[in-house]
């Protein structure tokens, strides 16, 4: 299937994208059974790298409604997990770079949908999009450039986005207007790894399993940092008031006792 992008399993289904240069795809598969509930074509028609996608699907909630959206391709879209139905598409997210491709995924929350098209030497953008109904194109809410990542996908929390990109510098953006809070190097080593939050903080991990722990809030505030030193691609997960760290030998498990 397609190169990096992980399946998600929601209701008993399994979804599968296929985002490459050659015919692409999304898939709904029963979880049970392994057959085949609906195949939707994405091909796109564009040529070189620009047509593959690493990135996952994400599912968003807009209002009674649950929607299935997929990036990759130079736009977004969004379909009816039941059905398969095309639902709504938001475009102009071409790739800045002649060998740029979409790696970090789309993200959802409060509302809003949040595109990143990625790039190399950190020629990247985001934009994000009040969701749209069926046949009706999504809205640009507001698009920033110069804090964007390539590999790693922001996270949505508490009315901000959080970025990192892969030379390590992080931001704070606001959600409803994309205007910076703050932006601040954190590491000095490569970066792949997606930022997590909860509990009013967010965790950015570089390559090298080291941790930096900032408050969740529009003024910058280092809250702690952890050093592993072992080579991680694994974004990290929270669970029950633990964060899971997975590197390159090993599965760590940190909580407050």
């Amino acid at each position: 299937h397609g190169y990096g992008s992980s399946p998600m399993l929601q209701d008993g289904r399994l979804f599968v994208v296929c985002m490459h240069q050659g015919p692409s795809y999304v898939l709904a598969i029963d979880a049970k059974t392994g057959k085949n509930l609906w195949k939707q074509d994405r091909t796109s028609g564009l040529t070189d790298e620009a047509q593959d996608s690493y990135s996952s699907p994400v599912l968003l909630h807009a209002g009674v409604r649950t929607q299935l959206v997929l990036e990759g391709a130079e736009c977004v879209t969004a379909y009816d997990p039941a059905s398969g139905d095309l639902l709504w598409r938001g475009g102009g997210l071409k790739v800045p770079h002649h060998a740029g491709r979409t790696i970090s995924g789309p993200t959802a929350g409060e509302g809003v949908l949040l595109a990143v098209a990625s790039g190399f030497q950190n020629h990247g953008y985001s934009v994000a999009f009040a969701p749209g109904t069926k046949g009706q194109s999504a809205r640009r809410l507001w698009t920033q450039t110069g804090y964007s990542p390539d590999c790693p996908t922001p996270v949505i929390y508490r009315g901000n986005v959080y970025m990192i990109r892969d030379d390590g510098t992080a931001s704070c953006l606001d959600l409803k207007t994309g205007r910076p809070h703050w932006r601040k190097r954190l590491f000095g080593e490569n970066v792949k790894v997606s930022p997590v939050a909860g509990a009013g903080k967010v965790y950015f991990l570089s390559g090298h399993g080291n941790c930096y722990v900032v408050r969740a809030s529009a003024q910058f505030e280092a809250m702690a940092t952890n050093e592993l030193h072992h080579a991680t691609l694994s974004t990290p997960a929270l669970s029950h008031g633990a964060i899971f760290l997975r590197t390159q030998g090993s599965l760590y498990c940190a909580a407050q006792r």
